[in-house]
């Protein structure tokens, strides 16, 4: 009797201490439907409330007012896959805040306060993730390494924010080997923001890309902005807006204001023009030869090459690995995080080597036969082992292959990646000349993901750097014996290294100061005293962390006095009363859209959106206004192209 009363009390005890170990209570602030869903929506929520259970795979904090998540607010959601938090007063995202969420697959932040996406941690941990909705907030930046952490992501909606510019990176989910960066993206919504241009690789890393949505921002429809042409006609159907309300329209300039930008056969950039009483007066051709970016990018790094072949010709070089962005295979296949399997990446480089004209001469013996074609090259013995390593390679007998010149070539390469099993090696004869020979390196490399790393090698730690052009003026105008300011705003990781390349070729550093105290530099101006005329020209700004590397070039130009000298056309006379305003008018054409200031005979400058003294205003349309002229005198328009350009 005893025995059968005690058996019955044993199991209550144990159904007691085990419930709460199997099922976890719903936050007392929300619904839980089905135990694998928490709603919270419409509860005027403030924060993310405490003991969300750990088995959730759905949760919607969807209409509520939370400010801020914690840093622990979601630790251990290690199951969830859908995360609403939506319409929301959310103005900041601290670092790894999603770390522990591995499974999710949706993250829906929209209609929040976010200024920006601040650090490369900010997205850490979601490699599962699928969709992101970013859209209508008051987006500004977007950190360049921000989306690295996302390989699987597929979906971007960043439409209804404030961004004027990207990185060339910023849209880029993976990259590889720290040098080539890739975008998963099948679809991206970059509609209704502040874009006026785009920069050039920012959709060639995109191969997956099927819906690209670019319309209501400002395009200028310039040379900055022709690739894309020739980038949808590669790409048919991917913007899916025939006449229609999805297509971008051009802002400026002006003679294609409102015009649709896909319906352009080409996008020009045009020398300022100014008209007058019927004539156009063209400027002086002051758009010198300007160096392009890219020839401020620093080398990938360096090789060693010996080359011989069975005729017992031979040559060293010693070259300088470039342009290391260009990927052969444009087919970027699924990746999964949890396969061992690397990815197969064709790439392929260029080698610049200086050499006499004896050196060319032996080059040109040795692959001459290999300008149309490249000799392909097996690896052969080790010739000696890291840090130093370097290789033997023999040219292959291949049944297809028009020559066969016993072809060999001991190279020392760093990156030592590029010392693949085979290689291939091709004359670039376009390329080269007496002084310097540029050879085509190409091979296949077999890559894994570069994942979130403490090491300073990772591409989450890569410092980066980015000059703004938000209200950034690259064209100025100063009178001789004036002082002239030249702006370089930087964005960046921290502490960029900053020199300036004044038009006679000198480099110059922040902190200089010219001897005769003329010229003074910080890392985000450059300031000129006493301009002379031969202060004009191109200066560049050039901003380089690690191997990133940001230029902007400013042109400066010079005028001696507003007092034109005799007998030289002076233009337009106008004529009115003592103290009664005058409207000076302006009519200029250009691509980009030019910019308009006006010298007075003070010697002072009048720019667009700088306040004036004395009531002078200077309107959006390049008019002048002058409220009490007191006395006659000289003002004399100048006009620059919007942006220093190339194609």
């Amino acid at each position: 009797m005893l025995q059968s009363v005690c058996v019955p009390v044993a199991l209550m005890s144990c159904l007691v201490l085990l419930w709460p170990i199997d099922i976890q209570a719903c936050p007392r602030s929300c619904n839980c439907y089905q135990t694998s869903e928490v709603h919270c929506t419409f509860r005027s929520l403030l924060t993310i409330p405490p003991g969300l259970p750990l088995h959730t795979q759905r949760i919607n904090f969807g209409y509520n007012s939370i400010t801020t998540i914690h840093n622990r607010s979601l630790a251990g959601l290690k199951k969830l896959e859908l995360l609403m938090l939506h319409s929301n007063n959310l103005h900041y995202l601290p670092d790894a805040v999603f770390a522990d969420l591995k499974s999710l697959q949706i993250l829906k932040l929209s209609y929040n306060k976010l200024l920006e996406i601040p650090s490369s941690l900010t997205f850490s941990g979601l490699t599962s993730l699928l969709r992101l909705y970013l859209d209508h907030n008051l987006l500004q930046h977007i950190h360049p390494r921000a989306l690295l952490q996302l390989p699987s992501l597929r979906l971007l909606r960043l439409q209804g924010n404030r961004l004027h510019q990207l990185h060339p990176h910023a849209l880029c989910t993976l990259s590889l080997l720290n040098t080539y960066y890739f975008s998963t993206l099948r679809h991206l919504d970059l509609s209704n923001n502040s874009l006026t241009t785009l920069p050039r690789n920012s959709l060639a890393t995109a191969p997956l890309l099927e819906t690209l949505q670019l319309q209501d921002n400002p395009w200028s429809c310039d040379c900055r902005m022709n690739w894309l042409l020739t980038w949808i006609l590669a790409h048919p159907g991917l913007m899916k807006c025939p006449g229609g309300p999805q297509c971008p329209i051009c802002a400026s300039p002006n003679s294609l204001k409102s015009q649709a930008l896909l319906e352009q056969t080409e996008l020009t950039c045009i020398l300022p023009v100014i008209h007058s009483l019927g004539r156009e007066i063209p400027l002086e051709a002051e758009i010198s030869e300007i160096d392009s970016t890219e020839s401020f990018i620093q080398p990938l790094g360096s090789a060693s090459l010996e080359l011989s072949d069975h005729l017992g010709n031979n040559i060293d070089l010693r070259c300088n690995i470039t342009q290391p962005s260009q990927i052969q295979d444009n087919s970027l296949p699924e990746f999964s995080m949890a396969s061992p399997t690397p990815l197969p990446l064709a790439v392929s480089l260029m080698l610049d080597c200086p050499v006499h004209r004896q050196g060319y001469e032996k080059l040109w013996r040795i692959l001459a036969y290999y300008s149309e074609t490249a000799v392909r090259l097996e690896r052969e013995i080790m010739l000696s082992k890291a840090p130093s390593l370097a290789y033997r390679y023999r040219q292959t007998a291949e049944t297809d292959g028009y020559y066969h010149s016993g072809v060999r070539a001991s190279v020392k390469a760093r990156p030592q990646w590029l010392l693949q099993p085979a290689i291939s090696i091709q004359l670039n004869r376009a390329n080269s000349n007496g002084q310097k020979v540029q050879l085509i390196y190409s091979t296949r490399v077999l890559a894994r993901l570069d994942l979130t790393s403490s090491s300073t090698s990772s591409p989450f730690s890569q410092p980066w750097v980015l000059i703004s052009t938000k209200n950034t003026s690259t064209a100025f105008t100063a009178a001789a014996g004036h002082k002239a300011e030249l702006f370089c705003p930087l964005l960046s990781s921290g502490n960029p290294k900053v020199h300036w390349i004044l038009p006679d070729g000198s480099r110059h550093v922040p902190t200089y100061n010219s001897s005769n105290s003329r010229l003074q530099i910080s890392a985000s101006s450059l300031v000129l005293h006493k301009v002379q005329l031969l202060d004009a020209g191109i200066y560049y700004c050039v901003a380089r962390t690690g191997r990133d590397v940001d230029v902007l070039p400013l042109r400066l130009r010079v005028e001696e006095t507003s007092v034109p000298s005799s007998g030289e056309p002076i233009g337009l006379s106008v004529t009115s009363g003592v103290g009664e305003p005058v409207i000076l008018t302006c009519k200029a054409s250009g691509s980009p859209e030019p910019q308009t200031s006006w010298l007075l005979p003070d010697g002072n400058i009048v720019h667009q959106g700088v306040a004036a003294t004395g009531g002078v205003t200077l309107y959006p349309n390049g008019s002048l206004l002058l409220p009490k002229p007191l006395s006659q005198g000289c003002w004399i328009l100048q006009v620059h192209s919007g942006q220093p350009v190339w194609e």
